[in-house]
């Protein structure tokens, strides 16, 4: 975010609930075990388990295919909120790389393009 007050025009109600639970969870959850991920080079698989179960990985994948049926704006809340704490690391790259290819892989490939995200 640009500044702490900062209000994006495209935010609506929804992405504010979003956020709001995305800072909350990174704050409990990841904050305090940063330090040791770093330490070890890796996020601990329990981790990735409790981001996906909020709904906080893969956002812009349609529901179908095991995603959060969001878009852009969802998987930006979520960064956002998760380079605020401190906690940002690899999961950006892996966010932004795949939900594009996802989101454009033909309805014939989607269904076995990999293990869904849920």
């Amino acid at each position: 975010m640009l500044y702490d007050n900062y209000q994006p025009p495209w935010e609506d109600d929804e992405l504010r609930i979003l956020r709001d639970a995305a800072g909350k969870f990174f704050e409990k959850e990841f904050a305090p075990k940063t330090d040791e991920w770093i330490a070890q080079g890796k996020i601990d698989r329990d981790a990735w388990l409790q981001a996906g179960a909020g709904g906080l990985l893969c956002a812009a994948i349609p529901e179908a295919y095991g995603g959060g049926g969001g878009d852009y704006r969802h998987e930006t809340v979520i960064m956002e909120e998760h380079l605020k704490r401190g906690t940002m690391m690899v999961p950006a790259i892996w966010m932004n790389m795949r939900s594009p290819v996802c989101t454009r892989m033909r309805g014939c490939r989607r269904s076995t393009a990999g293990p869904t995200t849920s």
